[in-house]
Parts: structure tokens; C-alpha cells; sequence
């Protein structure tokens, strides 16, 4: 499953061409909150770069879905992944590409529950 996630990465940072600016989004439900953990700005590629997602209402766990979108430029390039967890999510497996090296790209994990929606946001420039 993640060659799949590296091959259309690659295959969509290879086929962007133009950029535009970046869609805002409704404001989600009080009290709903979503973090996202990763281990920096500069994952090396090849390498698993461990990606841990929460979700809470009120301080406590819910269930809750995270999808991974992947943007250059402002523009969505690709959409990937669709977990179901409830409460803490780690996805040990993700590994960027070779051919992401040097780009800056804007990685976001798009965290939905019955409670509301919310995306999180993190840029990263991948070195070799």
C-alpha cells in the first residue's frame, strides 16, 4: 500500500504544472480538536517518517477518520489514504519519495468525525 502512496505522489508532482491560492475551510465544531505529529520539516527520503494523528471532542477520544492530501504550490496534487482510528492514529509507514527531493510541499492530514472537520497543515522539503 505505500509504494502505491509513493508511485502517485511522484507521478502527481511530475504533472503540475500551474498553482493557485489555497481554499479556506468552514470552521468545524467547538470543542473538536485535531493535532498532527511528525519529526520535521526535512524527511529524508526513502525513510519511514511516522505520522501520529488525534482526535478529541471535549477532551476526550472519538472515532475519526485522517486522509493525507499533498500540495504544491497551493494546489491539492494528490490525495491519498483513508484511516479510521479512534482517538491517537500512528501511520508507521509512510515513506516520501526520491523524486520529492527539493520541493517544498505542503503536507496535510485531513482529520473528519461526526464532530466536524478540520485540516492540518505542514510544510516539508524532502532531502535525500
Amino acid at each position: 500500500m505505500q509504494r502505491f502512496h509513493v508511485i502517485i505522489l511522484a507521478l502527481a508532482l511530475a504533472s503540475v504544472v500551474a498553482a493557485g491560492p489555497i481554499a479556506g475551510s468552514a470552521p468545524a465544531a467547538s470543542g473538536f480538536r485535531a493535532t498532527l505529529s511528525v519529526p520535521g520539516h526535512h524527511p529524508k527520503a526513502g525513510r519511514v517518517w511516522p505520522v501520529t494523528v488525534t482526535a478529541t471532542y471535549n477532551g476526550r477520544a472519538i472515532t475519526a477518520r485522517v486522509r493525507y492530501e499533498y500540495l504544491y504550490g497551493g494546489q491539492v496534487v494528490s490525495r491519498q489514504s483513508n484511516y479510521r482510528f479512534h482517538g491517537r492514529f500512528t501511520d508507521h509507514g509512510f515513506i516520501w519519495p526520491a523524486r520529492a527531493v527539493g520541493y517544498r510541499l505542503t503536507f496535510r492530514a485531513v482529520v473528519s468525525s461526526s464532530r466536524g472537520t478540520r485540516k492540518l497543515d505542514y510544510w516539508v522539503q524532502v532531502r535525500r
